[in-house]
């Protein structure tokens, strides 16, 4: 009976998130009815409810209850709210700024999203830069590059952008060429950083 329950809550959860996003693709995020359907499919455990109700908040600026809600999907095991933390600790947004929590939670999200089968090139992006700049880990220019060329083969604009810049102050220009050629597909700044080498 008890697994039953957990069952039903499970399935109520998923289906008020469903009803949330419905909402929000007809009326916006910020649509009362989509806000209330995601704090009861949160209620019932469900993360990827909490981080829609964490980045509501963080569009508005309130970075307190953003870390909260991101704080309770990455306690549920969501990647993205691992991430969206990593950023917050770094930046110091809705409380202590802390360089070492963020780059755990920037690893730590890559590791889930990989567990899932489903990777976050803007996590694995956000690690590269931890390493590449040594924020809350020692700088480690190779994991760095690995985590950025991960990033960039799914098409992710930034990651493709620094490569090709660590490749020109490397003097790799062939590789440099590579990494803005891929960016430049998708923007008129790579592009331009091309026609410049």
């Amino acid at each position: 009976e008890e697994e039953e329950e957990a069952e039903d809550k499970e399935i109520e959860g998923l289906i008020t998130f469903a009803l949330g996003t419905l909402e929000e693709a007809e009326k916006g995020d910020e649509h009362e009815t989509a806000m209330e359907l995601y704090l009861r499919s949160a209620k019932r455990g469900h993360s990827g409810a909490c981080f829609k109700i964490g980045q509501n908040f963080q569009k508005n600026q309130d970075f307190e209850n953003a870390r909260q809600w991101f704080v309770n999907g990455a306690a549920l095991g969501h990647a993205d709210c691992h991430h969206s933390l990593s950023t917050m600790y770094v930046n110091g947004e809705g409380g202590t700024q802390d360089f070492q929590k963020g780059f755990q939670l920037a690893l730590r999200a890559v590791h889930l999203s990989e567990d899932h089968s489903d990777p976050l090139p803007h996590a694995e992006f956000t690690l590269g830069n931890h390493y590449y700049h040594g924020v809350g880990t020692k700088q480690n220019r190779t994991e760095a590059i690995k985590f950025w060329k991960r990033s960039a083969e799914k098409g992710f604009v930034f990651a493709q952008i620094n490569l090709g810049t660590a490749y020109r102050d490397d003097h790799a220009l062939s590789e440099a060429r590579k990494y803005y050629a891929m960016a430049s597909e998708n923007s008129e700044i790579a592009a331009k950083m091309l026609k410049e080498l």
